[in-house]
């Protein structure tokens, strides 16, 4: 359902499967909306007519991230693989091997999570073709051990903050240094589990989706 910030009133709905969304993003040009869903369809429209252009089963599992690139040029969804792909070709490259995904603002790189726990940059600068993972650090700690659910650049692209989960009761939220890599916060959930986290342009707060809502921080 698209809902309109300033009268607080339903605008549109559009048709996505049977299956739950887990996920929506749009554009920083407003152009082009996403969302996945829990059992692995990608789904994107074009805002100004909401035409679907693009239908894809991209995983076998949830999608629990969906992300455009700073400038709009790339797409990206993330569950127990990576998809990635140019939104003008609509050409996907899968990564087996990377999951959770956030782009950094300040610049054209994906940050995302492998299957060994790793915080890796993909850089993009020269194209999606050449683009190659480097691990930055491990963000696990003796007190944060759980599953990585979400990710989120500061607007610097100097900090990430991660959402982890145990799949019981309580979630974690770590603020981590990118460079030099070090952990600079951790704070356990007071609303039960966390399932994702997002950070705004301005830098000023972090939101977290828990099972009994939005917490900001």
């Amino acid at each position: 359902i698209i809902w309109s910030c300033e009268s607080r009133i339903a605008q549109k709905t559009l048709p996505v499967t049977s299956a739950e969304v887990r996920c929506v993003a749009i554009s920083a040009d407003g152009k082009h909306l996403a969302a996945g869903t829990r059992y692995g369809l990608i789904k994107t429209w074009t805002t100004g007519d909401w035409r679907e252009r693009l239908s894809i089963q991209g995983h076998d599992a949830d999608v629990w991230t969906v992300a455009f690139s700073p400038d709009g040029n790339y797409f990206s969804a993330g569950s127990d693989e990576l998809v990635i792909f140019e939104v003008a070709n609509v050409l996907p490259q899968v990564r087996r091997d990377l999951r959770k995904c956030a782009w950094d603002p300040s610049r054209r790189r994906l940050l995302a999570v492998d299957q060994e726990g790793a915080l890796c940059c993909l850089d993009l600068e020269n194209g999606l073709a050449s683009a190659v993972a480097s691990p930055l650090g491990t963000i696990s700690t003796e007190s944060v051990t759980d599953a990585v659910v979400g990710l989120a650049v500061s607007p610097s692209g100097q900090e990430c903050f991660v959402a982890y989960e145990n799949g019981q009761t309580v979630g974690h939220l770590a603020l981590w240094q990118l460079n030099p890599f070090k952990l600079l916060a951790s704070r356990a959930s007071e609303a039960g589990p966390v399932y994702n986290c997002t950070a705004p342009h301005h830098g000023q707060w972090v939101a977290i989706q828990t099972s009994s809502g939005v917490r900001l921080w």
